[in-house]
């Protein structure tokens, strides 16, 4: 076990590791998990989704250190320290190896260690996992092979049975960055050609030993329940908080999205997203441009959430509007559309707050975000302002652009009465700031107005709909970027 020296940043946030497969074992109420040979890092993000975890420590002190982090991250997990003759004949539900490390990696030592119905996971180096004949020869019953990408630090777990399957995980996630991008379209052109096989450099290997398990115990098991459909394989996600799921049936095709959970954090914002698209089922104008909720309930005690798919085929990465983004603004524009006094707008007050608090803003914007938020309330305080349901969201990421049109996906910050024109003043300075490079400070920004974000066409084009002067226009873009700003600073 390696020391965790230098795993807590300066800021007191625990940094943990990335584990995609973590979705594809069993999990328990009860049942420990067994970890062998994984490094600190993976341990703590494990920590977030078993509720007890047993591990090979051999060396105590890392070991204590570890269970102090564990403890941060996840306060209800029961992570227990063992030496390897105590891991012996225990029969577990799940068994975790990192090959990258020292340990027992062999299929024959995890068939031993894990009972009837369980699952043993590999994750390692392509060479170092074992192979789908030798674990079929030691006695499991089905095998699953993920490609985990980037393998530095894996976010995504591309599911590798079929070329279908791999472009369909492919699909799941689009990098912002333009290299990125490429190399996931070559991954795509090349698992067309039935080459996905050769996709990353380290993999997760997942085995099921046969034997009846834990009714829903596996999580795959488990939403074909919730789709009416048997789910075959599944490419995953890791977000800060929570994994997403692309679902694939038996024949690769895409059946849904799930969201699971892993704090109550998330389990909030997955709740929120859930109403929100309840309530936009019934907006005819959105319902071809929004995923539908399929179901949303608990799995051993962690909010999930399963949405309509979003298809699998290559995609456009836009980061500039085009007219099937401005087609839905001026649908959100017209829904739950109620009109008010500025001062009725819901963030007004947080937006007071901030803008007059000590340091926040850093105290050279401080001056400046005074003054906008004053000369926003100057212009717009005799004007009726017609908030509207906002994305919360709206960026490049979020948007799914395919032959068949444009799907908005993660609704989680959604408000129903949101500020005119934020989904499109959000999208360009997340653009900018996070795509192309450019230096946006806030300061600059409210100074230049629409003119700085570089969409100040479509800007006009969203205001002429609500009737608004270029000076209220102005007004209403220095409101919205000062809600961007303070939304990103106290998230």
């Amino acid at each position: 076990m390696a020391d965790l020296d230098g795993t807590q940043p300066a800021d007191g946030r625990v940094e943990t590791g990335r584990v995609p497969w973590a979705a594809l074992l069993p999990l328990g109420d009860e049942t420990p998990l067994l970890a062998v040979g994984l490094a600190p890092g993976e341990l703590l993000r494990l920590a977030m989704f078993w509720p007890r975890i047993r591990v090979c420590a051999p060396e105590r002190a890392a070991a204590e250190s570890l269970m102090r982090h564990v403890t941060v991250v996840a306060p209800r997990c029961r992570f227990e320290p063992i030496g390897w003759s105590e891991a012996l004949g225990s029969g577990y539900q799940a068994l975790a190896i990192g090959t990258g490390l020292a340990g027992p990696g062999a299929p024959e030592a995890a068939r031993d260690l894990v009972g009837p119905g369980g699952a043993a996971v590999w994750s390692g180096t392509r060479r170092a996992v074992p192979g789908r004949t030798r674990l079929l020869q030691a006695g499991f019953g089905s095998v699953r092979r993920h490609a985990l990408l980037p393998p530095s630090r894996p976010k995504l777990a591309i599911p590798l049975g079929t070329g279908k399957a791999a472009r369909a995980g492919l699909a799941l996630y689009t990098p912002g960055k333009w290299r990125n991008r490429t190399a996931s379209r070559l991954a795509w052109l090349a698992s067309a050609a039935g080459l996905q096989g050769f996709m990353g450099r380290r993999l997760a290997v997942t085995a099921r030993k046969p034997g009846a398990a834990v009714a829903g115990a596996y999580l795959l098991d488990w939403l074909s329940q919730a789709v009416a459909r048997d789910v075959g394989d599944a490419a995953v996600y890791v977000g800060e908080e929570k994994l997403t799921l692309q679902l694939l049936d038996e024949a690769s095709e895409a059946c849904g999205i799930a969201k699971l959970a892993e704090t109550a954090q998330a389990a909030e914002r997955l709740a929120h997203e859930a109403a929100a698209l309840t309530h936009l089922a019934g907006a005819a104008e959105l319902r071809s441009m929004v995923p539908a909720l399929v179901a949303s309930a608990e799995w051993h005690g962690h909010r999930v959430t399963v949405q309509t798919g979003v298809g699998t085929g290559l995609r456009r990465y836009a980061t500039a509007p085009t007219p099937a983004h401005m087609q839905f603004l001026l649908a959100m524009s017209r829904t739950d559309r109620r009109e008010g006094r500025l001062e009725d707008w819901p963030l007004w007050p947080a937006v007071l707050r901030w803008s007059g608090a000590a340091g926040q803003p850093r105290v050279e914007d401080a001056a400046s975000v005074r003054e906008a938020v004053q000369r926003s309330r100057d212009v717009l305080g005799s004007v009726r302002v017609p908030f509207h349901r906002v994305h919360g969201d709206f960026a490049p990421w979020n948007i799914v652009l395919c032959a068949r049109g444009l799907t908005v996906v993660d609704w989680e910050a959604s408000q129903q009465a949101g500020l005119p024109l934020f989904d499109l003043v959000h999208f360009a300075v997340r653009v900018g700031r996070l795509i192309k490079g450019r230096a946006l400070s806030l300061p600059g920004l409210l100074a230049g107005g629409p003119a700085a974000l570089g969409v100040g066409r479509e800007i006009a084009a969203l205001a002429a709909s609500f009737g608004y002067t270029p000076e209220q226009t102005d007004a209403l873009v220095r409101l919205c970027l000062i809600a961007e700003a303070m939304e990103r600073a106290t998230r």
